[in-house]
């Protein structure tokens, strides 16, 4: 399940309705949310499915920002997800805005790239028996995306 906090006000005493743990950094200041910070909400999303856990831990409070964090490497969560997949989702949730993907095309170009094997390299078979091209994780994370974009641009041009 999904930890929600349904209005988490910041230091500056504004509220914005969010979950803190998946609200990009910058965020807790008094800066307005781009397409940066939807990539990082994307990556927490997609690292949250992959490690049933934050990239950073668990955010709390506004404060919790303030203390350093480290990305936690999605390999040390499962080491059965592929280092390509650890570097894409540590790049999306990069602390500096300027260190993310600039584009939800690029995020989405990155994870394309991406081919996840279970352990011991063997391709997922389908219930047919047909291999199935692909994962059932790369699946969420273009749905987690397209969701994402949709939201981005519904939210942009009103």
């Amino acid at each position: 399940t999904l930890d929600r906090d349904d209005i988490a006000s910041d230091d500056t005493g504004k509220s914005r309705a969010s979950t803190l743990s998946y609200r990009a950094p910058e965020l807790f200041s008094d800066v307005t949310a781009s397409e940066r910070s939807d990539i990082f909400a994307a990556g927490v999303a997609i690292y949250r499915m992959a490690a049933a856990d934050y990239p950073y831990g668990k955010i709390r409070t506004a404060a919790g920002w303030k203390a350093p964090r480290r990305y936690r490497s999605l390999q040390k969560q499962n080491p059965s997800l592929p280092q390509e997949l650890d570097a894409v989702l540590e790049r999306a949730c990069a602390i500096d805005p300027a260190q993310r993907y600039s584009s939800v095309a690029q995020l989405a170009a990155a994870l394309s790239v991406v081919r996840a094997q279970p352990v011991g390299d063997a391709p997922l078979e389908s219930t047919s028996g047909q291999s199935s091209g692909g994962t059932r994780w790369s699946w969420w994370a273009a749905g987690v995306l397209a969701v994402g974009l949709i939201g981005y641009l519904l939210l942009t041009l009103r």
